[in-house]
């Protein structure tokens, strides 16, 4: 639902200046999203996986290359400097919150 979420709002924000947009309820909806999206980027480092034989992997050392390998793990990161705080430094940073929307392919 949170990503759904992202998905209609990012593109109509980043637009178009409405006024709920500006209200104090939607940025404390928002920033809990970003807060949510960035503890699953980290359990991504503790989900395991299945290999090429279909053998699954538990290794912590393994997860984490075969995640950071991934497109996943760019699209993820780069997202996060679309976030709330980043934003604040640099409003152009809010261009960053598009590669949010790569999060409603994986749904």
């Amino acid at each position: 639902m949170l990503a759904a979420q992202n998905a209609l709002f990012i593109p109509v924000e980043l637009s178009f200046k409405f006024k709920p947009f500006e209200s104090i309820l939607y940025k404390v909806i928002n920033n809990i999203v970003d807060v949510l999206f960035v503890v699953d980027i980290i359990l991504m480092f503790f989900t395991s996986f299945q290999n090429k034989k279909g053998k699954e992997i538990n290794s912590s050392l393994k997860i984490a290359k075969n995640y950071i390998k991934t497109s996943r793990f760019v699209f993820d990161v780069l997202s996060v400097f679309g976030t709330g705080l980043f934003t604040l430094i640099n409003s152009k940073m809010a261009l960053f919150g598009f590669f949010k929307l790569a999060r409603i392919g994986r749904l």
